[in-house]
C-alpha cells in the first residue's frame, strides 16, 4: 500500500541523490586526470636553437638540401 509506495519514492530519491553526487565527484577528477600537460617552452631561445641545429646540418649536406632547410626556415620565421 501506501508505506510500499513511500519508500520506493525514497529509495528513487536515494539512488538519484547517489547518481547525482557520483558525477560531481567524478567529472572534475576526469577532467583533472584526463588533461594534457604544457610544458613551458622558452620562445625567446627557439629560434636561436633552430638556427644552431641548422647550421650543423648545413655543414654535412648537399646544396640542394641547403636550399630546401633554408626555405622552410624563412617559412617558419615568417609565422612567429
Amino acid at each position: 500500500g501506501l508505506g510500499a509506495r513511500r519508500s520506493g519514492s525514497a529509495s528513487r530519491r536515494k539512488a538519484l541523490a547517489v547518481y547525482v553526487i557520483m558525477i560531481l565527484l567524478a567529472v572534475p577528477i576526469w577532467w583533472k586526470a584526463t588533461e594534457v600537460y604544457r610544458a613551458y617552452l622558452p620562445f625567446d631561445s627557439l629560434p636561436e636553437t633552430a638556427a644552431v641545429t641548422a647550421d650543423l646540418v648545413l655543414e654535412h649536406e648537399s646544396a640542394d638540401l641547403v636550399a630546401f632547410i633554408r626555405l622552410g626556415q624563412e617559412i617558419l620565421s615568417g609565422m612567429l
